[in-house]
Parts: C-alpha cells; structure tokens; sequence
C-alpha cells in the first residue's frame, strides 16, 4: 500500500490495520493480547501506556491509533479529529526512518521488524 504525507513524499508498507468497536480491553484483542506477553508496557483500564509518538514502546514499530489510544490523544481518539491527530504524530515517527532510506539508496517505504529502513 502506497501512503502519501503532507510534505509530499510517499511510503510503502505491507499493512495498515483499521478496527472499530468492541470492548476496551487490551486483552481480549488476539494481537495486543500477545504484544503484551511478548513486550510488556502498562495498561490502565484495559487501555495501553503508550509514547507519545502511539508506538507500543520505544523502538518499536507497532503503532496505535482508534479507542486504544485514548490515554495519549483523550476524548478525540474517537473521531476524525482524534484520526487526524494520531496519524500526525505517526507520520513524524516515520518520516525519519523513510528519510534514512533514501539516504542509503533503498526502497523509502522498506521497513524491518524493528522499525529502521532496509
């Protein structure tokens, strides 16, 4: 899938993965259920401690946005201007590894596992 920012530069990524509804319990979702067993971070009412920049950790390349983000953009995660927000503070965490990508001449948008450009 091909994503393009606001400063005109594209990337390329192997999924994006949207959800809505459900309960707001980090646990009883399959993926984030096993993030927390494989990369433990604190959770506050069924919600995830994440950084400022939605990332699940320092370091690592899951982020988070939609209901479950709610600790770090409040009230708003929920609608558009919530969507709005979160996916600006995702793009400035991305932006540099796609930057460092085309500095070493690779692919912009090829991203590994832990998040630095191939």
């Amino acid at each position: 899938m091909h994503v393009g920012f606001d400063d005109g530069s594209f990337g390329s990524f192997d999924l994006i993965w949207l959800a809505t509804g459900g309960e707001m319990d980090l646990s009883l979702v399959p993926l984030f259920h096993q993030m927390l067993h494989q990369r433990p971070i604190p959770v506050v009412g069924g919600l995830p401690a994440l950084q400022p920049d939605l990332s699940w950790d320092h370091g690592c390349p899951l982020h988070v946005m939609g209901a479950f983000a709610q600790l770090e953009l409040g009230a708003d995660a929920l609608n558009l201007a919530g969507c709005r927000a979160g996916s600006v503070r995702i793009a400035k965490a991305l932006r540099p590894l796609l930057r460092r990508g085309r500095a070493e001449g690779g692919d912009a948008g090829a991203v590994d596992e832990m998040g630095g450009a191939t």
